[in-house]
């Protein structure tokens, strides 16, 4: 959603109450800067109606802002995720920029029989498998402590591991299943390392799957307890499956996401941008509507793909074959109608988002036949 910043600061009853990331461009449409929020209205406003409580730096930003974006998310994560993305694809000049990706953390879940999951800086890693980057030590802290709860894996040291000959004070309070003094079998950890694997990448839906048939394996064999434990870590899953929408191992490489939407006279196109693997941000086209929908979606497709090469693009709107077959040989551009798993979820993120730019044109519209109505009524021009 993009919005002009007036003098009277009416621009900010458009914004939504939602968490999400917002964008700040200058007069010549340089990108400024780029941040995150709960509560998107309450934190632009911040800037804006508390000008006394930012430093000088973020002041001289404040006066040079005469346009922002904003990007409704899932939730805080999906926000904190997606505002890492767009500065380090973006560079906005007013955000604190990390140089390269040993800045960020990542989890990694070592090779070891009985691995390890740790908290972990640096690009590369030869001993196991690493799951990230985070946008901040937070973000993994707040994850290491999912796993725990969850799954019971061991964050002690190798050293520490090998030496053990009683359980530690994690698994007394129910944070680790003590793999140290064998409490399990190596089995049995592998089965509990193998959830947290299908957690870290997003395979939420077969995880369920996998946790629900242990459940009644359990339950079969009158092991209530075990089952009750699984069911609760069940319907913790559940709850928690959008905490890495926007920074996912399963978001294809480069590819875009294209939703069509019309209302009036206008039809508007929602362009959603994944690039190496994360969401990096959102456009909103829109055209007067003086020929068929096809036509201009088609027409669109032609000329931002000429310039644009992404090999994959999600379009919600169905195109006929013969131009599916001209997209492929002549712009380059595999058009695919099937959106699963990641793509279908940021599908949905895109049309919360896309009906969010709806509403408040519809209100513009409202506004600006009344203001004519009133000028006709008091024989006035309009001004």
């Amino acid at each position: 959603m993009y919005l002009t910043v007036d003098s009277d600061l009416k621009f900010l009853a458009q914004i939504p109450e939602d968490s999400g990331v917002y964008r700040y461009y200058d007069s010549e449409n340089n990108l400024l800067y780029v941040g995150k929020a709960i509560n998107l209205r309450k934190r632009v406003k911040s800037y804006f109606q508390r000008r006394m409580d930012l430093s000088p730096r973020i002041s001289i930003m404040v006066s040079k802002i005469v346009a922002l974006e904003v990007t409704i998310t899932e939730n805080e994560v999906s926000a904190l995720l997606l505002e890492s993305n767009l500065i380090k694809t973006l560079h906005p000049k007013y955000n604190i920029i990390f140089r390269d990706d040993k800045s960020y953390p990542y989890i990694r879940i070592t090779a070891h029989d009985y691995p390890l999951v740790e908290y972990f800086r640096g690009k590369n890693s030869s001993d196991g498998t690493l799951f990230g980057p985070y946008p901040n030590s937070y973000a993994v802290k707040e994850t290491l402590d999912l796993l725990q709860r969850l799954f019971k894996l061991r964050t002690c040291q190798d050293s520490e591991f090998a030496n053990r000959s009683r359980p530690c004070m994690l698994h007394q309070i129910g944070r680790c299943c003590a793999p140290c003094v064998n409490k399990v079998d190596e089995q049995e950890y592998g089965s509990y390392v193998d959830y947290a694997r299908r957690f870290l990448s997003g395979n939420y839906s077969d995880l369920i799957t996998r946790m629900t048939e242990t459940m009644y394996q359990y339950a079969d064999h009158c092991e209530f307890e075990q089952a009750g434990m699984l069911r609760d870590k069940i319907a913790l899953v559940r709850e928690l499956q959008d905490r890495q929408i926007v920074s996912d191992s399963n978001l294809p490489i480069d590819s875009d996401i294209i939703l069509v939407e019309e209302m009036d006279s206008l039809v508007f196109i929602y362009l959603i941008l994944i690039r190496n693997g994360l969401y990096v941000g959102d456009k909103c086209f829109d055209f007067v509507n003086y020929e068929s929908k096809d036509s201009i979606v088609e027409a669109f497709l032609e000329s931002y793909y000429e310039k644009e090469h992404t090999h994959n693009v999600y379009l919600d709107y169905q195109l006929s074959a013969e131009f599916v077959t001209y997209a492929k040989r002549t712009l380059q551009i595999n058009l695919r109608f099937d959106f699963y798993a990641r793509i279908a979820e940021l599908k949905q993120m895109g049309i919360n988002n896309l009906r969010k730019i709806l509403e408040n044109k519809r209100i513009d519209n409202i506004y600006l036949i009344a203001s004519q109505n009133l000028a006709k009524l008091l024989d006035r021009p309009l001004i």
